[in-house]
């Protein structure tokens, strides 16, 4: 038997409000808080003074506030970290070689017929977000919502350091009304 490997990826609009959710938000999700993370985000964006005390089990960065610091993190504080860095670079391991590459969108779909093809009877995991439909998933609805607030420059920075995320699988921009989806 031939080993098979894949890898699965995800839309980065709603990566990036995931990993908001999860890692930087008050919101009770999936997750561990990075509490410096936090910190660091608040402190720069409200212009807070490093000797005055922050409750960060209560305050967070408002999304805006994240994307906004994330755009111009010239020390790649958010970047570096696993949550948050592109996805093409996990797929420049040394020597490995994907035989698929599914968008985590279509993941329902795909899986089935990938383990189907590869005769392996086995029940992958659920999203944590029970919607079957992605488009109507709350991170995607709130990606929707948030990234529309944000200024076009803000959205163009973001895009940029995406961009081979994006060009990857040819994700939609969030205002396309097949968004999360791929572009076909």
């Amino acid at each position: 038997n031939e080993a098979q490997s894949f890898v699965v990826l995800r839309n980065p609009w709603v990566r990036a409000m995931s990993g908001y959710r999860q890692k930087l938000s008050l919101e009770t999700v999936q997750g561990n808080v990075i509490l410096r993370l936090r910190n660091i985000i608040l402190r720069h964006e409200r212009n807070i003074p490093k000797d005055t005390e922050i409750d960060l089990e209560n305050t967070a960065p408002t999304f805006s506030e994240f994307i906004t610091y994330f755009v111009k993190d010239d020390m790649g504080l958010i970047m570096n970290n696993i949550h948050f860095r592109p996805q093409y670079t996990f797929l420049l391991i040394n020597k490995t070689r994907y035989d698929y590459i599914l968008p985590m969108e279509y993941l329902d779909q795909l899986s089935r017929g990938l383990l189907e093809k590869l005769n392996i009877n086995i029940e992958l995991p659920d999203a944590y977000d029970s919607v079957r439909d992605p488009r109507n998933q709350s991170s995607v609805i709130m990606t929707k919502q948030l990234f529309s607030s944000l200024d076009k420059d803000v959205i163009e920075k973001f895009y940029e350091k995406y961009k081979y995320d994006f060009l990857l699988l040819n994700y939609s921009n969030f205002s396309d009304p097949e968004f999360p989806f791929p572009k076909i």
